[in-house]
């Protein structure tokens, strides 16, 4: 029996399973489900109600998982549901796991007499010493061996339920009554030790037949020469449908089958197009002969579907006539053009020809010059209207019966043309902050123009570049800037271009602000100079040509926020700037930032730190006087600001000579009689204070005794 098991296997299917164990794209409608947990096996499951039963079929989605469970089996357990809506208890269904039946029994199938080999292929997949026409040696090629057994196991048990059951993947409920809801389950007998983790696979029925059949239905049919390609959606059928019956009829009463076998179309994950529809060709030998198509399916439990509706088509003329060749032009003393063109006196299928004539290139934008087509004698033809300002290209089209059209190589004609269309005008430009330049402007009047050539510089002394690679045929113009440059403006300018390639003058140069997105470059300082009441700051300007305005900054030390000294404009090209208000002896940071027109500032400058100078000049006595006393010696009084931790030192000067000191008195004094004086004498006082913190006034004013 395996003998004749391999035999049978070889004939009918494996015929293309080296092909298969490449791709391994093999589809059945049970498994293709969305299971896409990759770390367990799922076990799919589907029922069908006959009238009397109810078929189950199911099949484990791993290869490794049917051949462990071709050994321990599968439980089948029912459940129904209640008329108050509660689940009774889990009965099952078989009083052993469902397993393949032995090898002997599969005997019944072997004989010539048995019209299903289903069941051949089957029993090979899972008892077969060898699957396949090579035997596997490596690890690879027992995993690509398991596989294919898998795979075609699904497949034959999909077009055979009498197959599914004898491979344990089938079972039939004898005992479901009309009119109920019922849940079945199928889970693994045992866990596999060392396995991915099997699921359970459930699904519900209701024993009640369903009288809405979904019908295959065709999507296309594609009349080709000696062939009809019909087409139908895998979205539509797939998971309905494994394998599919073509019916053909002449009449459109009798149907037969045009394939003796179920037809199956393997996935071709490289052709997407592919993947979108089955399809099915029919080799005709007569074109123009009608015929009826109708499409069966064959569900995942070998049943068939009603006959899709009949769809009508037949093979059609799909061959062209003959080229015409040798096409000539001349243009006649009229300014009229002649064509003049060969073709095959003996192409029986030509039915005449048309002439096209384009302003545009040999290959586009042709358009018919006659209403009706010419006559199949015809090989003479004369454009009475050629465009005289635009080139001029011709092709003459030979058609027959079936409207099928062979085209001529183009011929140009061109009518001598030296004078150029006038410039463009008035170009204005809007441009968004994304950069998105939208360019327009005043078409030139002359009809003979084909179209305008745009060109840009970043400077309008610069070369300008062409932004377009041909002339462009509208007056607009879309251009995408990088707003990322220093380069604040673009220039552009347009000329027109007529179908003789003569070429105006530019237009006059547009320049086009663009969105300003980059700060300007920061300014730094270069120097400082501390003195005793100011700051002397001296920076470098920015570079960046759009700056407005430097603005410098200060802040004391524990002080957070920066206090805005002075707003520089450019104008004043002003470098340095001297800072008077501050407060003595104190630690400040001063910065400077540059704003361009657009708002935008630059980074800040390097900080400088610094610390004010003390003050050490005070303010002298508010009143400083010398006068005579009583007693003839020289009274000196003055008047203090500031009384505390004041020392007065005196200086007295005699008859004009050096100013020396005369006394120093406490912070509380605030006058001295001095009694050494002599008649005759001048005498010239001055004073300084000196005060605690160090400060020291000037000396005062000098007053004068005789």
């Amino acid at each position: 029996m395996k003998q004749l098991l391999n035999i049978i296997l070889t004939i009918t299917l494996l015929a293309g399973v080296s092909q298969l164990a490449q791709s391994q794209q093999i589809d059945t409608a049970l498994i293709n489900q969305p299971f896409n947990d990759s770390a367990s096996v799922h076990i799919a499951l589907r029922a069908m109600y006959t009238g009397d039963s109810v078929l189950l079929r199911w099949g484990p989605t791993k290869a490794g998982a049917w051949s462990l469970l071709n050994r321990t089996g599968y439980i089948v357990q029912r459940s129904e549901l209640n008329t108050d809506s509660t689940a009774a208890k889990w009965i099952n269904l078989s009083p052993k796991p469902l397993k393949p039946r032995p090898l002997d029994d599969w005997k019944r199938f072997d004989n010539e007499s048995s019209t299903n080999d289903y069941p051949l292929v089957a029993a090979q997949a899972i008892y077969g010493k060898d699957f396949g026409n090579q035997p596997a040696v490596s690890l690879a090629d027992k995993a690509d061996e398991l596989t294919n057994r898998f795979s075609f196991t699904l497949l034959a048990a999909d077009l055979s339920y009498e197959t599914a059951v004898f491979a344990g993947l089938g079972f039939t409920d004898h005992t479901a009554a009309p009119g109920k809801l019922y849940t079945y389950r199928v889970f693994a007998a045992e866990q596999p030790k060392n396995y991915f983790p099997i699921d359970t696979g459930y699904v519900s029925q209701q024993t009640q037949k369903d009288l809405n059949e979904i019908k295959p239905l065709w999507a296309l049919a594609n009349e080709g020469e000696h062939v009809v390609t019909l087409s139908w959606s895998r979205a539509v059928h797939q998971g309905i449908y494994t394998a599919f019956y073509i019916e053909r009829s002449d009449d459109g009463k009798s149907y037969y089958r045009i394939n003796d076998k179920p037809y199956l179309q393997f996935d071709n994950p490289a052709l997407e197009a592919d993947n979108e529809n089955f399809t099915f060709a029919d080799s005709l030998s007569k074109n123009y002969v009608p015929h009826w198509y109708r499409l069966v399916g064959i569900n995942n439990f070998g049943q068939l579907s009603q006959p899709s509706p009949a769809v009508k088509a037949m093979g059609r003329d799909k061959t062209p006539p003959k080229q015409p060749v040798n096409l000539k032009t001349a243009i006649l003393k009229d300014g009229s053009v002649e064509l003049t063109w060969e073709a095959d006196n003996n192409d029986a299928d030509l039915a005449g020809f048309l002439i096209g004539r384009s302003a545009e290139n040999s290959l586009t934008g042709f358009k018919p010059l006659v209403d009706k087509q010419l006559p199949k004698n015809t090989r003479r033809y004369v454009d009475t209207a050629p465009r005289t300002n635009a080139p001029n290209y011709y092709i003459v089209a030979a058609t027959d019966t079936a409207k099928n059209a062979s085209i001529s190589m183009a011929a140009h004609v061109a009518f001598l043309d030296s004078i150029p269309p006038s410039a463009p005008t008035a170009l204005k430009a809007e441009i968004d902050t994304l950069g998105i330049l939208k360019l327009s402007w005043k078409p030139s009047i002359e009809k003979d123009v084909k179209g305008y050539i745009v060109s840009y510089a970043n400077d309008s002394t610069h070369f300008f570049t062409s932004a377009v690679k041909e002339a462009i045929p509208d007056s607009t113009f879309t251009d995408s800037l990088s707003l990322s440059t220093l380069t604040e403006d673009i220039f552009y300018r347009v000329r027109a271009v007529d179908h003789n390639d003569n070429t105006s003058k530019e237009s006059a140069i547009l320049k086009v602000k663009k969105p300003d997105r980059i700060p300007p470059v920061a300014p730094q300082f270069r120097d400082f100079k501390v003195e005793e009441n100011k700051v002397t700051l001296m920076w470098v300007p920015s570079s960046s040509e759009d700056v407005v305005v430097h603005e410098i900054s200060r802040r004391a030390e524990g002080v957070e926020a920066w206090e805005k000294i002075a707003s520089l404009p450019v104008e004043a090209i002003k470098t340095q700037f001297v800072d008077t208000l501050f407060k003595a002896n104190t630690k400040y940071a001063y910065k400077i930032q540059a704003t361009d027109d657009a708002g935008l500032r630059s980074p800040e400058s390097a900080i400088v730190n610094l610390r004010t100078l003390a003050n050490l000049v005070a303010k002298g006595p508010s009143s400083f006087t010398v006068t005579r006393s009583a007693n003839g010696n020289a009274l000196i009084k003055w008047t203090l600001k500031e009384s505390d931790g004041v020392r007065c030192v005196l200086y007295r000067a005699v008859n004009g000579a050096a100013f020396e000191t005369l006394a120093t008195l406490s912070d509380s004094g605030t006058q001295y009689e001095d009694k050494n004086t002599e008649p005759g004498k001048q005498y010239e006082y001055t004073c300084k204070l000196f005060y605690q913190d160090g400060r020291v006034s000037p000396f005062s004013a000098i007053r004068k005794v005789n």
